[in-house]
């Protein structure tokens, strides 16, 4: 760190593994700080994970567009990244946010209106939604012409990921709020990301 000292660079360690008969995927264990989210939820019932989610998940994708339209204006600069988040797991289902990632200012201000110029965000829902700082592991879609598709077979995968990877690599599922980040920007590097939190098996 000092005037002409040689310094070098490494790369985030990226790993791969498979599962029999399905596919590769790339995952990555990471810290993650503690976020604050901004959002609105709805109530899913059933598990989350399988065809039931993934009807519900694009319902509320379809039938709210505008809220998802004005979070990510809201966002400043680059991070575009819409955060979807699972907590509060029940037998009769759980609660699904959608969210985004705003700085300080745009959360203080959200409500002001001589900065957004318009008076009915009150009455859209939104809330701040606190992710603990946790280890996640993070597993991501790699094919950028069927994000989705390889998201939901993401998500068929969790049991897989939950019964088989996890108690192998020495790790089982904490609890803490699960999510799904879905990377739209730049587009030639779209991709989805599953963040499952875990710790280490005493």
């Amino acid at each position: 760190r000092t005037n002409g000292s040689n310094l070098k660079s490494f790369s985030r360690l990226v790993l791969k593994f498979s599962l029999e008969g399905g596919r590769t995927m790339k995952y990555r264990i990471e810290q993650k700080p503690e976020m604050i989210l901004t959002g609105y939820k709805s109530h899913f019932t059933g598990a989350p994970y399988g065809k039931e989610r993934e009807q519900q998940e694009e319902q509320l994708f379809i039938t709210t567009r505008g809220k998802q339209w004005f979070l990510s204006g809201a966002a400043a600069g680059e991070n575009k990244d819409a955060h979807c988040v699972i907590t509060n797991i029940t037998d009769e289902g759980y609660v699904y946010y959608y969210c985004h990632c705003l700085d300080d200012w745009e959360r203080n201000n959200l409500y002001n209106h001589s900065f957004t110029g318009i008076d009915f965000v009150e009455g859209l829902g939104f809330e701040n939604i606190v992710i603990p700082e946790s280890s996640y592991a993070i597993f991501e879609t790699s094919n950028v012409k069927s994000t989705i598709c390889d998201y939901f077979d993401l998500l068929n995968l969790r049991i897989q990921i939950l019964t088989e990877w996890m108690p192998e690599m020495g790790f089982r599922l904490k609890e803490a709020p699960e999510l799904a980040v879905y990377h739209w920007i730049p587009r030639n590097e779209r991709n989805v990301q599953v963040w499952l939190p875990i710790e280490k098996i005493k």
